[in-house]
Order: C-alpha cells, then structure tokens, then sequence
C-alpha cells in the first residue's frame, strides 16, 4: 500500500468507514446463499455419479473401459474410481485405476478411462457380462497414490507388477499433456509385458528393463521419487530394499491392492453371527469368517460406504462393540483413535467369532 502523507493516511480511515456504511445501506436485504467453496468442493468431489460405457477394448490381458458422463471430475494420476455394479444378487463395488489424463475429464466430451485384467471372479464377471451403452454408478478422484511436487522429486521412477502397471499410462499422459511436471523412468521387469503397449513415448519418458527387483539398486539416489505398485508382498519388498539402501521414507510411495491373508483364514469355513445396530434397529446376519465384514453386509442387502476395498481410505469404518476379528498385519492402515476407540475397517476385516457392530444409518 502506497503511503500518501500522514494526514491523507489519517483521514482515510474514515473514508473506507464512510464507503461501508454505503455499500450497507444499499445492500440488498436477501441473503446471499451461495457457497463458494461448497461449490468447488461439490464440482471435485461429486459423489457418486452415473456414467455411460461409450467404448470397450482389448489390450492384452486387459479390458478397457471408456465412461463418459457430464459430470467428471477433475482428477489426479494415480488415482482410481470405486465402480458400482450388481454382482450374483447383491450390489457391490470394486476400485479400478485410471489411465486416462485428467485432462480428458475437462474436455467437453468428458470421459475416462479404466483397466480391469481378467482375473478374480467379480473382475473376471466385469470383463464377461459389460457392454456398450451400460449404465453404472460411480465414485471418482480417491486415493493418494498421486505427484505432489511439494514432496515428490522431479525424477520419478516407477515399477510395478504386471497386474497394477496400469497407473502408470496415466502418469505418462499427464506428462505428455503438461499436468505434471517431472521425469518418468519406468523400471520394467522382464516379465512385464504391458508397458511397451501400455505407455507412450516422449522424451521425458524412459523404460529400463531389469531382470528382478534386486537390480533396483543399480537405480539408488534419494534425489529421485520412487512410485511402487502391485501385490502387498512385492510393494512391501521393494519398499524394504529402498529403505534398506539409504532411501528417505519420504521418498517411496506404495500402492498394493491386496493383503496377506492367513492360510487359517483362507481355509475357516465357519459361519457366524454378526449383530447390525443402525441407529435403534438391529439385524441378525450371517458371515463366512473367509470372508470380510463388507462382504458379509452386502450379502446381506445392508450398505455400507466402501471405496478402496483393501483397508486403507477408512470409508468403511465401522464400530467394534463386541466379538474378536482377523486384520492382516501387512496392511494395517487405521488411525490410532480408530484403533483405540475400536473402530475397524469393514473391507479388510475377517470374523473370528459372533459379533456385535454399529454402522452409520446413512
């Protein structure tokens, strides 16, 4: 602020009063209701929306899905979206990452686009039964698997399982479309077939192709950010060699789309009982301890909110009041006042006996 002169300083005071009396008193006398920030928040984070399946191709062992929709949201590489869809009798959901660039739900044919690999029997059910013209519900932009340039280097490698190469097409094309601005060194293992398929060229794109995760070493500096992807066991190997090599934490960033089950677990065909207290109700269902809380509720027609379906967004979370659960220790993801004040995560919770929980009503 420019400073004119201890007089003018003074009485200007008195001038920006004299300015806000009159804008008050011509003020209308109707509340002004609109909510800025609601309305950003509303834009990005939409909830669930229906969209359209405008195209379905094969690439390898994958099917991809293109879903257009007049309100996409803005989103970031990385991340995924939580597909709705009626599986045998019961509605469920499952996360699908994105491999379009975010650009392309800010065009005005917006759409995205999505990779489901034939394996597990309600993806395998996906790629079987969906058509052109299909209608499905949709939760979009979850997950933090994402560039933060605040945190992350310039120089971003990337590896990955052959089942969870997906997320990084997205990245490249972000790249290409000038959404993110870093490097992008893919070290491919030999057994990985999809990324010459998978990922466009660009000159800030590199591919080197190692024989197994130990050859990661070759590729060690706490300048570069690395980005793992693939089953609890691989991601949490190549974590463990990173950190082990001097790698900073802050450095390695995991994303994994399964848990190490116990074989006494896989193999418990017990049945339980599990009480449901919604607000003043309480129902009575069954639940097969192989299988976890989530499943056990959508069986049973009771809906709960559920995103990354692996125990880690905590959209699931459900009270604890009574009975002994299974949590697989690789992936225990919860808040410590979850942990304390007995709350768990449906999606990743197994019964060990009859239970007693609380869920919201919503």
């Amino acid at each position: 602020m420019a400073i004119k002169g201890l007089i003018r300083d003074v009485t200007s005071v008195t001038r920006v009063i004299k300015r806000r009396e009159r804008a008050h008193d011509n003020a209308s006398t109707e509340p002004n209701t609109f909510d800025n920030i609601g309305e950003v928040a509303r834009a990005l984070h939409p909830g669930k929306i229906s969209l359209s399946i405008s195209d379905i191709r094969k690439e390898l062992d994958y099917t991809i899905i293109k879903l257009t929709g007049d309100k996409i949201p803005y989103f970031k590489p990385g991340q995924y979206l939580s597909l709705e869809f009626k599986y045998e009798n019961y509605l469920t959901t499952r996360p699908y990452t994105l491999i379009s660039s975010p650009k392309h739900a800010l065009r005005n044919d917006k759409y995205v686009e999505i990779a489901i690999k034939n394996v597990g029997n309600t993806s395998k059910y996906l790629c079987e039964s969906l058509e052109v013209g299909d209608s499905l519900n949709a939760e979009i932009a979850l997950g933090n698997f994402t560039y933060e340039p605040l945190r992350d280097s310039k120089n971003v490698y990337a590896v990955a399982e052959d089942i969870n190469t997906s997320f990084i097409r997205s990245y490249a094309l972000s790249i290409i479309d000038g959404v993110i601005d870093c490097n992008l060194t893919i070290l491919k293992l030999k057994n990985n077939k999809l990324i010459d398929s998978f990922i466009p060229e660009c000159e800030r794109i590199n591919v080197i192709e190692i024989d197994s995760i130990n050859d990661i070493k070759n590729h060690l500096s706490n300048d570069n950010s690395y980005f793992i992807s693939g089953s609890s066991k691989f991601t949490h190997s190549v974590a463990n060699l990173l950190s082990e090599n001097g790698i900073q934490n802050r450095r390695i960033r995991k994303d994994y789309y399964d848990s190490i089950i116990s074989d006494d677990v896989k193999n418990d065909n017990s049945i339980y009982e599990i009480e449901v207290l919604r607000g003043i109700e309480s129902t009575i269902i069954k639940a097969n301890a192989n299988e976890t809380i989530a499943v056990a509720l959508e069986k049973n027609n009771i809906r709960i909110h559920t995103a990354c379906r692996n125990g880690i967004c905590g959209a699931c979370r459900i009270k604890l009041i009574d009975g002994e659960v299974y949590i697989p220790s690789d992936n225990e993801n919860r808040r410590k006042m979850d942990i304390e004040y007995g709350y768990v995560y449906a999606c990743h919770t197994y019964p060990k006996g009859n239970l007693k929980i609380k869920i919201s009503i919503n």
